[in-house]
């Protein structure tokens, strides 16, 4: 579960610091997948799609035509939140989001959406939830028991009406449709399954671990599980996060337990250093100083954060630097372009004029050349 917060939390700030564009399928461009696959605990691409999704369920980001926006005041109150909020508020959104739908994301299953037939995700996670809240809280049970247990103690989890035959789902490997009761382990078996070890372990409800006397996985159920099905009372207000303290070296240290609305204004204008270091870093570099002014952000609103957030007042040669570094910004610009190149002056000035293309040339460079957008 907090491997799923700060998998969040660096999608935020993918989004913060890069404007982010979509391709026309909503796929992300392969820089802005890079940039992800560098920082987060899990890139595997199902992962990374429910990533995407549950931070716009959550209303923290949307979309502007074929860009991604955040929205400013529900990511600050959910960056603001102690850690165990934070990840009861991604737990809640998944449990009742009915856009979700985790039996026809099974890798090995495939819905037939040509025919009439819906199922309710909604109802069947509330379903499992319900069972898992039956498991020993106190010790750990092997996947094979529960889906055992559940075939026998509740088959129908998510099929009230007991139908096993008109839900059209396939087999994704051979294309076998999957109806009948004889085909239960094949679907509800698997749905059990892939939920327990993928996004119940994702959203720190139950961990996993391996036991060699069993075929399979072992499970338990966390305290964050516990709480989100109401066996264990919610947990009291975490305390406030100590100072930060910007070195003369550089580096600003954050001692546990960091809050992440800091760390995401530090990844606005410094460089992370190392994820896994106690305090946490991050470098204030030349480079990240103007990410920042490129984005509208002031020197001296960064200074003025840094003296707000940290217990000791900004070293002076950083401060000096930082200014220095600032004065220089916009002497040198780099940007990536595309350039139209035609045979002919009559060509371009065709495109320059026509409707449908004027709109696509952002400046012309000679009488055969254009920049495009």
């Amino acid at each position: 579960g907090e491997a799923l917060v700060h998998d969040v939390f660096v999608y935020l700030v993918l989004l913060q610091n890069r404007d982010v564009r979509l391709y026309a399928d909503g796929r992300l461009a392969k820089h802005d997948l890079a940039f992800l696959r560098r920082r987060i605990s899990d890139a595997s691409e199902r992962r990374l799609t429910f990533i995407r999704h549950i931070v716009e369920r959550a209303g923290l980001v949307t979309r502007q035509g074929g860009h991604l926006r955040l929205n400013s005041s529900p990511v600050k109150r959910w960056l603001s939140d102690p850690l165990a909020q934070q990840l009861a508020a991604l737990q809640q959104y998944w449990r009742d989001d009915p856009d979700w739908n985790d039996l026809c994301l099974v890798p090995s299953l495939h819905c037939d959406h040509q025919t009439p037939w819906r199922n309710n995700p909604v109802a069947t996670r509330h379903a499992i939830l319900a069972l898992v809240a039956r498991c020993p809280t106190d010790g750990w049970w092997s996947l094979d028991s529960f889906v055992t247990a559940v075939k026998g103690f509740h088959p129908d989890f998510q099929r009230p009406d007991g139908d096993y035959d008109s839900w059209y789902i396939r087999d994704a490997a051979n294309g076998e449709y999957l109806s009948g009761f004889d085909s239960w382990d094949r679907v509800e078996g698997v749905l059990l399954a892939d939920m327990l070890n993928g996004i119940l372990n994702w959203l720190g409800i139950v961990t996993i671990a391996s036991d060699p006397s069993l075929p399979g996985p072992v499970h338990h159920l966390t305290g964050a599980g516990a709480r989100l099905l109401g066996l264990e009372p919610s947990l009291e207000p975490a305390q406030d996060s100590p100072p930060i303290e910007v070195l003369s070296d550089f580096y600003i240290e954050l001692p546990p337990p960091t809050s992440l609305y800091t760390q995401f204004q530090l990844e606005r204008f410094t460089e992370p250093v190392d994820s896994n270091a106690v305090p946490r870093r991050y470098q204030l570099t030349v480079g990240s100083l103007g990410r920042a002014l490129a984005q509208g952000v002031r020197v001296e609103q960064i200074l003025a954060f840094l003296q707000q957030a940290g217990e000791r007042p900004v070293p002076p040669n950083v401060a000096g630097q930082l200014r220095i570094w600032a004065g220089r910004f916009g002497q040198v610009k780099l940007e990536e372009v595309a350039v139209l190149t035609v045979k002919s002056e009559r060509v371009l000035k065709e495109l320059s004029v026509l409707p449908e293309t004027r709109s696509l040339i952002d400046r012309i460079l000679s009488p055969t050349t254009a920049l495009v957008r």
